[in-house]
């Protein structure tokens, strides 16, 4: 019996990793399609260190994507990904840029039949924490001022 849990969870075991690096892509294409404009704007680039995440986190979907397992719709997601890349080094039209972005998302998703909605209601305390430590410094350390402030509506895309 003991034995039997143990393999259970062995085999489980991959699932989880996948599923952690199929959500770090989503939130890295989130991102990119959002925060894009922030970087780059008529073909030029408006901040040197947005850009520069802009390309670090384009690098990081096509690099996360080959990691998944094969699956019949991988090679499509890792042309979408170079496509991205090459616009957001190609400094694109935001516009673009997001649409390619939340494309390849939705691919994603559907290629490996991801759950998108959270499981259980969100945290706020963990939340307030987590925000103070890793975003506070550069998006403003006021927590409620965050959590009250309008979402640009391409975020619920």
């Amino acid at each position: 019996m003991i034995r039997r849990l143990a393999m259970t969870l062995l085999l489980l075991l991959p699932l989880g990793v996948i599923a952690q690096e199929a959500q770090t892509i989503l939130h890295l294409l989130d991102y990119v399609a959002v925060d894009y404009p922030e970087a780059v704007a008529a073909g030029k680039v408006k901040s040197d260190d947005e850009y520069k995440e802009m390309l670090e986190f384009t690098a990081k979907v096509g690099a996360l994507l080959s990691t998944l397992p094969e699956n019949p719709g991988r090679a499509a997601l890792l042309g979408e990904a170079a496509v991205l890349d090459n616009l957001v080094k190609g400094k694109a039209d935001a516009p673009k840029v997001a649409e390619t972005s939340r494309k390849l998302r939705n691919l994603l998703v559907a290629t490996y039949k991801l759950r998108i909605a959270p499981r259980v209601a969100p945290d706020l305390a963990r939340g307030k924490l987590l925000y103070g430590q890793n975003w506070g410094s550069c998006h403003g350390g006021a927590w409620e001022a965050a959590c009250t402030a309008q979402a640009p509506p391409e975020a619920a895309a």
